[in-house]
């Protein structure tokens, strides 16, 4: 989200600060009182990646590749992207490692199952700061030996 200012009768993207003990901090995020409840209104910075969860199925033993997750981000509007391994199975590979979308594909026998947790940790070049993301289960079986 942009906060904008009106400066001379025009409006200019700002990136607030605040002073603390003397020195100035940057403000992450805005957020306003409206009604008795809080809304909020500024956000420096910040990424989310969908969907949560993925799942997929095959029939039989052979290479299976995910539907794509995706990352939003909201800052400058130059990023950069690293998807990483969390915990699971690593035979699981992420396709495109420094996309803002990917699949991810790995190879089952008859009947495997292979499950691991991805994160993207995105850089907003612009800004200079990092986040990552939520995470992104990824769930990838095979049934059966795909015989009649």
């Amino acid at each position: 989200m942009t906060l904008l200012v009106r400066q001379s009768g025009v409006y200019v993207e700002a990136l607030p600060s605040v002073r603390v003990s003397d020195t100035w901090e940057n403000v992450l995020e805005g957020w306003a009182n409206v009604g008795g409840i809080w809304e909020q209104f500024y956000t420096r910075f910040s990424v989310s990646a969908a969907p949560t969860s993925i799942a997929e199925i095959r029939t039989g033993a052979g290479s299976i590749t995910s539907s794509a997750a995706t990352v939003t981000a909201q800052g400058t509007g130059s990023y950069t992207y690293a998807w990483s391994l969390v915990s699971g199975d690593a035979t699981i590979a992420i396709d495109s490692a420094s996309s803002a979308s990917t699949t991810f594909t790995a190879t089952l026998g008859p009947g495997a199952i292979k499950v691991a947790i991805f994160e993207c940790l995105v850089t907003d070049t612009g800004l200079g700061e990092s986040l990552t993301t939520n995470t992104v289960t990824v769930d990838l079986q095979a049934t059966g030996d795909g015989g009649g």
